[in-house]
């Protein structure tokens, strides 16, 4: 039998046409900037459950910063058993006249490269170059794209696709 799949009259289906953003995983991680310290983890070990790419890691201000001339650097790391790697990208640069209007998205640097991980590694999001916040809040937001997914949709699209 050369199509086990269900009788579709249309089979012109490919992943660019099937459905946009499928795969697509938007993760928040919640931040009081006034915890952050230099040279410190905002999150350490983060599971990673299924392969996949970071492709944006972006910061939204939920409590405007009022006290002038504070900033950090924050960047997204990946680790895969023993060995960490630096995304490269991702840098969110936050100062406080970035993150004073409420809502404020402060959108990190193009993600580039290093940036897939497998079922198991863990992402590690570090902050440095820190002038310590006195207040505000916000959270960093990763989007990331589930290759799993993608390639089980590739799979059955090629029951449809003989």
């Amino acid at each position: 039998m050369a199509n086990p799949g269900p009788n579709i009259v249309s089979t012109a289906m490919n992943l660019s046409t099937v459905a946009a953003g499928t795969g697509r995983v938007l993760l928040p991680f919640y931040v009081q900037l006034a915890q952050i310290v230099n040279t410190t983890d905002l999150i350490t070990a983060f599971p990673l459950t299924f392969k996949g790419r970071l492709i944006a890691l972006d910061f939204v201000t939920q409590t405007k910063v009022t006290t002038g001339s504070k900033a950090a650097t924050v960047t997204p790391k990946l680790k895969s058993g023993s060995t960490t790697t630096t995304v490269t990208g991702g840098v969110v640069t936050l100062t406080s006249a970035l993150a004073t209007p409420e809502g404020a998205v402060i959108a990190g640097t193009a993600i580039t490269a290093l940036n897939s991980f497998a079922s198991g590694d863990s992402l590690t999001i570090s902050a440095s170059s820190v002038t310590a916040f006195s207040e505000g809040t916000g959270w960093l937001m990763l989007t990331m794209i589930n290759d799993d997914t993608i390639d089980a949709l590739a799979r059955a699209m090629l029951l449809f696709n003989p």
